[in-house]
């Protein structure tokens, strides 16, 4: 993950959230893959922080299996933002995958999970194909493209 700042001011406190699954990998039922958003201080006008790699550790790579597929979102905001971003994203594991910004989410939290998942009611074959029916929604000329990640060995 790269995090920029494409403006003319200096960005404070950047906050940024991960919610992610893999849902050919569904263990424990909904639960997320366990990656930690985090912050930075500040980032300069046209400046980048990153790359950050979510996946590597070694209890996330051992979710990961070449081909599964990730998705959720990840979102960001700043203290003196004009406004958050939140992108939807789906990587397939060792090929690349996309993602986009969602325009119409300006607070910059996910968008998943939702409060309600937390009943444990919505089944793993449910919950993947509202993940997956989510991300097909999004317009291929609204999605950028993520190159593959190869983990180191």
């Amino acid at each position: 993950m790269l995090i920029a700042n494409e403006t003319e001011t200096e960005a404070k406190d950047i906050r940024y959230k991960i919610g992610l699954w893999n849902v050919d990998n569904l263990r424990e039922g909904y639960r997320v893959l366990p990656i930690q958003g985090s912050g930075i201080v500040h980032l300069p006008p046209h400046h980048s922080y990153g790359p950050i790699n979510l996946f590597d550790t070694p209890e996330i790579r051992a979710w990961l299996k070449p081909g599964n597929r990730i998705v959720g979102n990840v979102a960001a905001t700043c203290r003196n933002c004009a406004r958050g971003h939140t992108y939807w994203v789906l990587i397939t594991w060792g090929k690349g995958g996309w993602f986009a910004d969602i325009k119409a989410a300006t607070n910059g939290d996910v968008i998943v999970p939702q409060d309600d998942w937390d009943t444990k009611v919505v089944r793993d074959h449910v919950l993947k194909n509202i993940l997956l029916g989510a991300a097909a929604e999004i317009k291929q000329e609204d999605r950028f493209p993520i190159v593959p990640y190869a983990p180191p060995n």
